[in-house]
């Protein structure tokens, strides 16, 4: 295609094309000059499509397209849209629309997520050992995990888990502020480099700040190398002391955007002018001289648009332990959005064969 534009007070014209192949190559800009009523001007011989950007004295911003969708490795499971009851081989879950989704296993007595496939399942009954300490005071109480040191600017208790560069995650936990005063603060480090570094490294950080005297505040934050400089952005929210929340943060990679709620509520969006960081190895909750709870870790990813490879009984599946009888080894939590928000979260047990 090209566009005709009239040189102003004059009889010449310039013709500007550029060609794109079905692979979306696209070639530099051809140009050809002429006159109403003349002869034409010669035009130039095509330059072959160099499959870069073209540049001029005001260049156009380049033609992009998004990276596609990761994919599964191939796989000859049978595609259900539906989970099944019983899994004894190998399924691809593909269900309709877009749905978050936590694989979780049964280990003795509590529910437990293989971190290594990027998921989290925690009721803090006890401290688990994939858990580590770093800088305050963590301990199990009333089933909950407490930072109990009100004076600890810093501090940190992370969970390796890994996280995808081409994946989406919700994280969502429960938090209680249990001290009043002024600059209270709590938060959760996610997509994270180094668990025990100040700022984990390169990170994100939701972080939530109480005031006896002004506005409270949640506030994100990006980490690059362990800097963390700035306030990326922040919104004023309401927060009460001994009042428990429930925080849900989504990273989308395929937006750059990253939004957090509170009981399901919105509170804050952001999007990362550079693109999302390039996945994470750890999870971090932080407080900030104050003594919080925390209880209920859920880390859920995107169900992949060819569907989520659903296997039991080995070590490294979702569901490395088979059933006992009739009493069900494996749980899928999911999670679904609308217009209106979060839905309410469901599950399904599963027996593995």
């Amino acid at each position: 295609g090209g566009s005709l534009d009239p040189l102003s007070g004059t009889k010449d014209f310039k013709v500007s094309s550029i060609v794109v192949d079905r692979r979306i190559n696209w070639s530099r800009v051809g140009q050809a000059e002429s006159r109403f009523g003349d002869a034409p001007v010669p035009e130039p011989q095509p330059t072959p499509p160099s499959g870069g950007p073209t540049t001029s004295p005001d260049p156009e911003p380049p033609v992009t397209t998004p990276d596609p969708e990761p994919t599964p490795p191939p796989s000859s499971a049978p595609v259900v849209s539906e989970l099944p009851s019983t899994l004894s081989s190998e399924i691809r879950w593909n269900p309709t629309g877009t749905q978050y989704y936590l694989a979780g296993y049964q280990s003795g007595s509590e529910w437990s997520a293989n971190g290594n496939l990027g998921f989290a399942l925690d009721d803090f009954s006890r401290l688990r050992p994939g858990w580590r300490q770093s800088t305050g005071s963590w301990q199990i109480r009333y089933a909950t995990l407490q930072q109990t040191n009100p004076i600890e600017g810093n501090s940190n208790i992370y969970l390796p888990v890994r996280q995808a560069a081409s994946q989406a995650y919700v994280y969502r936990f429960k938090a209680r502020l249990l001290t009043a005063g002024e600059n209270k603060r709590f938060g959760f480090h996610f997509l994270a480099s180094n668990g025990s570094s100040s700022n984990r490294g390169t990170s994100y950080l939701v972080w939530f700040r109480y005031s006896d005297t002004g506005a409270d505040k949640v506030e994100l934050y990006r980490a690059t190398g362990n800097q963390m400089p700035d306030i990326n952005a922040d919104a004023i929210i309401k927060l009460e002391t001994l009042d428990w929340v429930e925080v849900t943060i989504l990273a989308d990679p395929s937006t750059a955007t990253i939004s957090v709620w509170m009981n399901n509520y919105p509170v804050l969006t952001w999007k990362d002018p550079d693109g999302l960081h390039q996945g994470g190895s750890v999870v971090s909750f932080r407080t900030g001289n104050a003594q919080v709870q925390f209880d209920n870790l859920k880390i859920f990813q995107a169900v992949p648009s060819g569907g989520a490879i659903l296997s039991g009984g080995a070590q490294n599946s979702p569901f490395p332990n088979k059933s006992s009888g009739n009493t069900p080894s494996g749980r899928v939590y999911v999670l679904k959005r609308s217009s209106r928000g979060w839905q309410r979260e469901t599950q399904k047990n599963l027996l593995i064969r």
